[in-house]
């Protein structure tokens, strides 16, 4: 979503915090915590069609989130502006004209993908219907004007209302500090968000923002995670990360599959290698895990003008390109060179290695 590495921890520290203001039972704070911290894992599913209209279907998203488009205002005064000003030299042009024609299309068909690939996602790796619920709702408002089945008010699941108020505050919290955020909550009350959910957050929430601002929100996570922990046996973990490894691969048309394939090839290259069970099955977890950084690249870098592949006997069209330190532009190599230090801020995250080895 073009956010800056933690705020889906922050958003989650702060949406726990929230669910036990008012007065949820812990097996909600429970949903309320799976469904902050996986509210985005489904952005992959509309990427390829986002690039083609936008260069940069990151910026687009990050743009969108500050963006409160029931207000003309904000939208030719703060949207449109942006999106034009960050989109790569050359493409500025097509940017402005991908989100005036087709702005509507973009909104429908992405939420949609996300929140039924997240909820689809959820239900693989064995969350609870109130969790897969919240993430199929998560893109709702109150006032039913939401997507993608215009749900409003008590008909959208309480994990999602109240982590979509969790998100506005952490959001503009960072951006604005608490005027910032407490402004942004109350434009969007009654509309995007629920009243009364705003009401707790604007009396309840200086006290876990103040800590927020004190330590980093992934290094804390887990203290507040509702018990009992979610558990699962280490032999889970395979089919887990082949969920998310199949999530990122959906990036782009030619990656759908992509991580599992590369599983495949690799369980049975060490397997005829002699390999011992047990690092066959390491390089088949490194295998589904190896693309996650993919999800912060821009989907437009991978594609590159179309030129043809010759192999004996076939001919076809390739689209995938790495850009080089010679590349003509030099942001498209700066950004690409991001896919695999995210691999890495994902793997060694304190909170998940911290999870891993208590729960494995």
């Amino acid at each position: 979503m073009g956010q800056p590495v933690g705020s889906a921890a922050r958003t989650c520290y702060l949406a726990v915090a929230l669910a036990r203001a008012c007065g949820c039972d812990e097996s909600v704070v429970a949903d309320v915590f799976l469904t902050a911290l996986l509210q985005h894992i489904g952005c992959t599913a509309y990427s390829h069609e986002a690039s083609l209209l936008f260069a940069d279907e990151l910026s687009i998203k990050s743009a969108a989130l500050v963006t409160d488009f029931d207000r003309p205002a904000e939208v030719l005064g703060g949207y449109l502006p942006r999106i034009v000003r960050e989109a790569p030299a050359g493409q500025r042009l097509r940017t402005a004209r991908g989100a005036i024609l087709h702005g509507g299309e973009l909104v429908d068909g992405y939420s949609r993908a996300n929140c039924e690939v997240a909820s689809v996602l959820a239900r693989r790796l064995g969350l609870s219907v109130g969790v897969q619920t919240g993430l199929l709702h998560i893109f709702e408002w109150w006032d039913g004007q939401g997507r993608p089945h215009r749900l409003g008010g008590d008909d959208i699941s309480l994990a999602a209302r109240i982590v979509n108020v969790a998100a506005v505050g952490a959001l503009f919290d960072r951006l604005g500090g608490w005027q910032g955020a407490t402004r942004a909550l109350r434009q969007r009350s009654g509309r995007l968000l629920d009243p009364s959910i705003v009401d707790v957050f604007t009396v309840t929430a200086h006290k876990p923002l103040r800590e927020l601002g004190e330590v980093d929100a992934s290094d804390v996570l887990l203290d507040v995670e509702p018990s009992p922990a979610m558990t699962a046996p280490d032999g889970d973990l395979d089919e887990m990360l082949r969920a998310f490894g199949d999530a990122v691969d959906l990036k782009a048309p030619f990656l759908h599959g992509h991580s599992t394939g590369v599983a495949r090839i690799a369980t049975a290259t060490a397997t005829a290698l002699r390999f011992s069970a047990d690092d066959v099955r390491d390089l088949g977890r490194a295998a589904y895990a190896h693309d996650l950084g993919r999800c912060a690249v821009p989907s437009g870098i991978w594609r590159a003008p179309p030129h043809s592949v010759i192999r004996p006997g076939r001919r076809y069209v390739s689209t995938l390109t790495i850009p080089s330190r010679s590349s003509p532009d030099p942001r498209r190599w700066r950004r690409w060179r991001v896919w695999p230090a995210r691999i890495t801020n994902v793997l060694t995250d304190p909170a998940i290695t911290a999870a891993h080895g208590r729960r494995s």
